[in-house]
């Protein structure tokens, strides 16, 4: 992935529901005892911030096994974080991007299907305590280039 630049700001709903949120955080967007559970569709209907056009996220094609967490250590990284307000923990080889609740981050890239705008939509997903799988939202900002 090239270095990241937004051309605009991160875009952070509305959505169309939240079961809850942490601490006023990310809204979760999926929620399920295990990872069998994303087989049922979630499907985010958002707006292009460029043009207002819809955009469809499904949590469940994002988070499939071809999905690739956020590394630190890559170009872009630094760009995701400071953006979507996330962080990097551990150490060496080690370090991942993670949000509040300790949760992966997952850049996800999509093209606006009216203005044809490259985007990039930020999800984390993780185990939130034992056999509880969750996924948040973290926004949607226009790419630019």
């Amino acid at each position: 992935m090239e270095p990241l630049r937004l051309a605009g700001r991160v875009v952070r709903g509305p959505l169309p529901f939240a079961p809850w949120t942490a601490a006023g955080g990310p809204p979760v967007v999926h929620d399920g005892d295990g990872v069998e559970t994303l087989a049922a569709p979630t499907v985010l209907p958002l707006a292009c911030p460029a043009c207002e056009a819809a955009v469809v996220l499904d949590v469940a094609t994002v988070l499939s096994a071809e999905a690739l967490p956020a590394r630190s250590g890559q170009a872009w990284v630094d760009g995701l974080v400071a953006a979507y307000g996330l962080v990097v923990r551990g150490a060496g080889d080690f370090r991942a991007v993670v949000d509040d609740l300790g949760l992966l981050a997952f850049p996800v890239r999509l093209r606006c299907t009216a203005c044809t705008r490259p985007l990039l939509a930020v999800l984390a997903y993780g185990e939130f305590q034992p056999m509880r799988w969750v996924a948040t939202f973290h926004g949607l900002a226009v790419l630019d280039g």
